[in-house]
């Protein structure tokens, strides 16, 4: 691959392996869309519209005409988002999700550059987060089962650009990208001021990832004979199997058990460090977390999604037995009283976050907790070291 090259790129990223590419329609996404045609991988493309800006319909317009003069199909994707607090974050999660579900498990390229990774290690190192905080975002990750990838993050945005000039093309400029109101543009404008190299940045956070990644694996390792799992779903940690000296690698065994166990956010690090610290049992990220030898991380009743059909997956619990389209599951919650749970050998308060069957609100099984009736319930998930070794920010 040449030095540079967009093409080229992309293909190294996807190998044969055909791909859409998420549009806006400003220059490193119109680089991708082209780069992607170019290498002969490009299979589609959508246009998000947060709703925000009254330009949003027409720059999906643009986008919709780019993509028909290049024989590409186009989807815009229709966003309710309202302003406030949070509003990029909020932006990011609902225009991931709206991909995802676009792309329905076919990859999509997003045009994220080393521009993109430098300013990002710079706004975090303002937060004063920890080495997986200051680690290069990952090369390929997952949302809701739809794989993503980043084939520009070696590249710079002004190289993009001189790239899309050298063949005529043309982009759009988002005017949120110099709005003073977001931490990202006014970060942009204050590193232009001090001359700071995104390309010298980027560096520094991919030598970050390498040692995150590091750091990771060893957590895996020690995941192996530190931590294991019990039938309620509950994660177990043995703090004296983990080596002194390795405080990180501990600290990231907490997160990865509570993101296994919670599917929440991973909690602040101060947050995290009172409650690694807590001597008594308390919530936190959607599980309950019971200090000891070993500490329990088990899941939150309160935090449990409703009920839903039995025929489908709740909560990461499939259930299978007779009829179940007759029945409902949710969370067995009080009606732990009504199943003979003390013969399971399982705490009554990880208990009462597993899945109970019911028929018109009566209670029909709850086989995790000791009343069968002839179902059975198991989560559909790998061992915690094999999910900490598949980790983006761990895997290659």
């Amino acid at each position: 691959m040449p030095a540079g090259d967009p093409a080229g790129a992309v293909r190294a990223a996807l190998g044969d392996a055909p791909a859409l590419v998420a549009l806006s329609g400003g220059g490193d996404s119109v680089a991708l869309l082209l780069a992607a045609h170019e290498a002969g991988l490009l299979r589609g493309a959508a246009t998000v519209d947060h709703g925000l800006r009254p330009e949003a319909a027409a720059e999906a317009r643009w986008a919709a005409a780019l993509c028909a003069r290049l024989g590409v199909p186009h989807a815009t994707l229709p966003l309710s988002l309202r302003d406030g607090p949070g509003l990029q974050d909020r932006a990011r999660t609902a225009r991931y999700a709206a991909l995802a579900a676009w792309g329905a498990g076919r990859t999509v390229l997003v045009g994220h550059t080393a521009d993109d990774v430098a300013e990002t290690l710079a706004m975090r190192l303002g937060r004063g987060v920890g080495l997986r905080g200051l680690a290069a975002m990952p090369d390929a990750w997952e949302v809701d089962g739809t794989p993503f990838a980043r084939p520009f993050l070696p590249l710079t945005r002004a190289h993009l650009r001189d790239w899309l000039r050298a063949r005529g093309e043309t982009w759009l400029e988002d005017p949120s990208n110099d709005d003073p109101r977001f931490e990202r543009a006014r970060l942009r404008a204050a590193m232009a001021s001090l001359g700071w190299d995104a390309e010298a940045l980027a560096r520094s956070a991919r030598a970050l990832r390498e040692a995150s990644r590091s750091l990771g694996a060893h957590a895996a390792e020690i995941a192996d004979r530190a931590v294991r799992e019990t039938a309620a779903g509950e994660v177990l940690i043995e703090e004296a199997a983990i080596p002194e000296g390795a405080a990180e690698q501990r600290r990231r065994l907490w997160l990865f058990a509570l993101a296994r166990v919670g599917g929440r956010p991973a909690p602040r690090g101060a947050e995290l460090a009172r409650a690694m610290a807590a001597t008594a049992s308390h919530a936190l990220a959607g599980c309950i977390v019971t200090p000891g030898a070993p500490v329990r991380i088990a899941r939150e009743v309160a935090a449990c999604p409703s009920p839903g059909p039995a025929t489908a997956p709740w909560d990461g619990w499939r259930v299978e037995g007779p009829a179940l389209g007759a029945l409902t599951v949710g969370a067995l919650g009080d009606d732990v009283a009504q199943v003979p749970w003390r013969g399971t050998g399982l705490p009554r308060r990880a208990l009462l976050a597993t899945p109970a069957l019911r028929r018109d609100g009566a209670l029909v099984a709850a086989p995790v907790a000791g009343l069968a009736a002839g179902y059975r319930a198991a989560l559909q998930r790998p061992p915690l070291a094999a999910a900490i070794r598949r980790h983006p920010a761990i895997a290659r």
